[in-house]
């Protein structure tokens, strides 16, 4: 690999990494999949915000739970049954 160039395919460490995040994405996406619930999309009021202004944690202004560092779901969904206690 020469300076400037960029890798056409991850090395071992990235094709681990990437496994295993599609590992657990598709874990979730199989929970959820079996839950009745309906999905509504969800949305911030920004009028209050410009560029130099930021909501600090989204998942606690959205009403979300935090499953496990990165996951979150809304409070009115219902556990992730194997997903979390």
């Amino acid at each position: 690999m020469s300076p400037g160039r960029e890798r056409r395919v991850p090395g071992e460490s990235g094709k681990n990494l990437a496994m295993e995040i599609a590992t657990q994405v598709k874990n979730i996406a199989l929970v959820i999949l079996n839950l009745d619930y309906p999905y509504e999309k969800q949305t911030i009021n920004t009028e209050q915000l410009n560029i130099c202004h930021y909501i600090e944690d989204i998942p606690d202004q959205m009403d979300y739970v935090t499953i496990k560092d990165g996951i979150v779901r809304p409070s009115s969904m219902p556990k992730l049954v194997g997903l979390e206690a």
